[in-house]
């Protein structure tokens, strides 16, 4: 695991100087070099022997056996000379850390080489250095960005006019910029210290650290600026003076925390700005010579701050607009938001979807975000892969919230091979599409475009979609200046269809988003499955970040939610008189250490003993269990413990409710309510709310809300004859699916007739009938839209018998028309085609054509759906 640290640079004694007729004293400062860092360097000390600093710096290495080097410099002035170093050190972290143990400050040898090689002691510096959590770290490397700046390399050959005086090395306006800038990074790394116990602020201290500092990176070569550019600065730096009374403001955290949120989500976006403007962003130099706006952007980022400095002094919250870099536009036409539903997308609902615990996942969330929101040259694909219940989905939903706060999220889609309607291949281009054209106004323009010229692109071939849909609307947004990055999140491909069905989709991943302009990042993960591994292992634009179970911090984190989870326990179970500590920090070991590395397995193990009468005894159940050779062992394995321990296997009775009630949830084309469930399955048996509420441990439910498994592996392993095939709880997917299409063929027997809705004429379309909608609901209850929406997918996975032959006669013979007018009701008539063509190929495929219409009868009745 990464270890961060902190060194402090104090001073420099005893530095053997020669003076020369230009520098009769030096300009000194201090450059620090360690492991693959960036380069680092204090401020410029001008004229003097016996410079002192007192500036703070992070280190970020892989271990304590990592060399830092140490160098006193002196500042030359002159652009074509190398500064000259006139001493160094190189010493271990952890030799240095032993010296400075109990906070000791200590004295390191400066030393250079001599007329013969020899090596001749030339100074004295004194530093400190000591160890920090991973989030006092970020007050440190916030405190060195400045310091990273060059300000001998400023390249002054785009300034002109007026402008010329700010960009002179000597100018005064130059230099308060400059100090302006250190301002606002001294005080938000002591900001960062003030404010780390709140959950809601801390993605967005770290955001303001990434960016930031990449600007300070940016610009070492050249930074082009005019006076409103450091009115910004200036403004910025003002706004954060509210950190220099950390003891009062102390006790305002908790009443302030929305307004610091806001003020950190606004830095990030001014620093987006800056780093745009000067040419280092996604824009390049074309971002700069292309501004027409930027005086009113400015303003516009002015009286945000101002609105918002307002607030942090009065402590009180005061309503501010957050200003973006992105050109946002008024609400589009509704005629364009009606285009685009031909896109029939997937819906997408993120609502049900849990986050990382604030604290943990910071090595992983840290370098997911820096990634996505940092310029890199042909690279825009992050691929995050691991094995299942390792945490991907939940990082990737964490990732998308962080973007949705700041404007910058433009997609989110996500995929369950349970939920086939949300995980079909051929839906994501239009999906995305969807939600890129609904995240901005130039991609709707060009969106809607191109489905005025084509009102059937959605059926089009995935390759032409992508062109038409994708790659042509995202390449308009490139004409526009200082966008900055927009977020494209992609999870659970491999949950996207099967390895055939997705073949296509992942060919366009793999070589058709290299040409989409960088400023669109994409985040994708997966399981490292054997085809999405072939297709993006090698590409050049896709970096890749193995989300390993076996780190020290993945480990640490799994201990900290899991006491976070026991002490929530300890809450709920107060009547049983846990003692403060309970279970005590040698069982929240043990259990971190059952998990496995896997997020889901603490997870599930958590759900376990808080639904419990007796958290106690269950703790005891899974204590004795295990341990387990692999992780997909250890899921197993807790699996069955909390089956065995929710059911009553002996009773036919129970595992016949079991197989009906879990057979439907994972069966089921979209999450099921305990009352649809009840209207599907045969009549005269229990409601389905009693198996549900014994295996609540195990799912996301509430009464009368969709059902959902806690966690995809669970419907895997249920379902998995190797895995579970001698279980009493093994569910036949074939047979689940038998049980669903028969409950929907009944439901449509019994619900469908003629006029429905009772309408009192067919010559008005369904948008002028009044108050249809409400007729709608009474006439055609959710197990009936199911039904009618979802037969032909059942029909497909279903084996044949005499039952269902002759339910399926009798629908097509005296129920397909009223259903088709169910679903003209249900806004449903794009289903009825390719329903009837499964339905065709299932007759062919079964020899039933003797019973049923023949194929050529159904292929006629598409053409009149059409």
């Amino acid at each position: 695991m990464s270890q961060s640290y902190s060194l402090h640079v104090l001073r420099v004694d005893l530095l053997q100087w020669k003076a020369t007729f230009r520098h009769k004293t030096p300009n000194l400062y201090v450059e620090i070099v360690c492991a693959d860092q960036v380069l680092q360097r204090t401020k410029v000390i001008k004229r003097t022997t016996t410079p002192a600093w007192d500036e703070h710096f992070r280190l970020l290495v892989k271990d304590d056996s990592s060399i830092v080097s140490l160098s006193v410099k002196h500042n030359t002035s002159k652009s074509m000379s190398k500064d000259a170093c006139l001493g160094n050190v190189d010493i271990e972290i952890s030799t240095l850390l032993r010296m400075c143990e109990n906070g000791r400050e200590t004295i390191l040898e400066l030393k250079t080489a001599g007329n013969h090689s020899e090596v001749i002691i030339c100074g004295a510096l004194t530093v400190q250095l000591k160890a920090i959590d991973s989030l006092k770290a970020v007050a440190t490397t916030i405190s060195g960005a400045l310091q990273h700046v060059n300000l001998n390399r400023i390249d002054h050959s785009a300034a002109a006019g007026s402008f010329q005086s700010i960009l002179d090395p000597t100018s005064s306006d130059q230099s308060d910029f400059l100090t302006s800038l250190q301002g606002v990074m001294s005080k938000l790394g002591l900001f960062v210290q003030i404010v780390d116990k709140a959950a809601n602020v801390h993605p967005y201290a770290n955001f303001a650290w990434q960016v930031v500092s990449s600007l300070y990176r940016a610009v070492q070569g050249q930074l082009e600026r005019d006076m409103m550019l450091v009115d910004l600065v200036k403004t910025i730096e003002e706004v954060y003076s509210f950190v220099e009374a950390s003891d009062a403001f102390q006790t305002k955290v908790q009443l302030l925390e929305t307004t610091i949120g806001k003020t950190l989500k606004q830095t990030v976006e001014c620093a987006i700005f800056i780093r745009e403007y000067t040419g280092h962003g996604f824009g390049g130099r074309l971002a700069r010579q292309t501004v027409s706006n930027t005086g009113q952007k400015i303003q516009d980022f002015l009286k945000a701050l101002v609105a918002l400095k307002q607030s942090l002094d009065s402590s009180n919250i005061i309503q501010s607009v957050f200003v973006s870099t992105r050109v946002l536009k008024g609400v589009e036409r509704r005629e364009k938001f009606e285009y685009l539903k031909l896109l029939d997308p997937i819906k997408m609902d993120a609502s049900s979807r849990p986050v990382c615990l604030h604290g943990t996942r910071q090595d992983a969330l840290t370098f997911i975000t820096g990634w996505l929101t940092m310029p890199s040259d042909g690279k825009n694909v992050l691929w995050l892969h691991g094995l299942a219940g390792s945490g991907k989905s939940t990082l990737s939903t964490t990732v998308a919230e962080y973007f949705r706060e700041l404007g910058r999220l433009g997609a989110f889609i996500f995929f369950d091979r349970h939920n086939p309607t949300h995980s079909d291949p051929n839906a994501v281009i239009r999906t995305l599409a969807h939600q890129l054209a609904s995240f901005d106004a130039h991609v709707l323009s060009a969106v809607c475009a191109e489905i005025d010229s084509d009102k059937r692109i959605a059926e089009a071939p995935m390759r032409r979609q992508f062109a038409k849909l994708l790659f042509g609307p995202l390449k308009s947004v490139g004409t526009r200046p200082m966008e900055g990055p927009v977020i494209i999140v992609i999870d659970a491909l491999d949950e996207c269809g099967d390895s055939t069905s997705r073949r296509n989709l992942l060919v366009l991943l793999a070589q058709e988003i290299a040409k989409i302009l960088t400023m669109f990042r994409f985040l994708i993960t997966s399981r490292a499955e054997f085809d999405i591994n072939s297709a993006l292992a090698t590409r050049t634009n896709i970096v890749q970040y193995e989300l390993s179970i076996k780190t020290e911090s993945n480990v640490n984190d799994i201990s900290f939610f899991l006491r976070n989870e026991m002490a929530a326990i300890r809450d709920r179970h107060s009547t049983f008189g846990l003692v403060s500590d309970w279970p005590g920090e040698a069982i929240v070991s043990e259990l971190a250490s059952r998990s496995a590395g896997l997020f889901i397995w603490a997870s599930l193990a958590a759900n376990f003993i808080a639904e419990s009468y007796d958290p106690k005894e269950q703790i005891e159940v899974l204590l004795g269990v295990g341990p387990y050779g692999t992780a997909e062992a250890a899921l197993d394995s807790l699996y069955a413990t909390a089956l065995r321990t929710a059911g009553k296997w002996d009773s036919d009775a129970f595992i016949a409710d079991f197989h009906s009630v879990m057979g439907a949830v994972v069966a089921g084309r979209i999450a099921l309510s305990d009352d649809i469930i009840d209207s599907i399955l045969p009549e005269g048996r229990r409601s389905s709310e009693v198996m549900l509420f014994r295996l609540r441990c195990l799912l996301i439910w509430s009464p009368g809300k969709p059902v959902h498994v806690l966690h995809v592996s669970f419907a895997d392993y249920l379902t998995d004859p190797h895995r579970c095939g001698t279980k009493p709880w093994f569910i036949d997917l074939s047979l689940a699916n038998d049980t669903l299409l028969l409950g929907c063929l009944r439901l449509m027997r019994a619900g469908l007739r003629f006029n429905l809705c009772g309408l009192e004429t067919s010559y008005l379309s369904n948008k002028d009938v009044t108050g249809l909608s409400h007729r709608i609901k009474t006439a055609i209850p959710a197990h009936l839209v199911y039904a009618c929406r979802f037969w032909a997918e059942h029909l497909q996975a279903a084996s044949r018998s005499d039952q269902l032959v002759a339910e399926l006669e009798n629908f097509v013979v005296n129920h397909w028309l009223y259903w088709l007018e169910a679903l003209s009701l249900i806004d449903s008539v794009a289903i009825a085609s390719p329903a009837l063509l499964k339905t065709a190929r299932w007759v062919k495929f079964n020899n039933a054509e003797r019973n049923l219409a023949p194929p050529t009868s159904t292929y006629h009745c598409c053409l009149f759906c059409r």
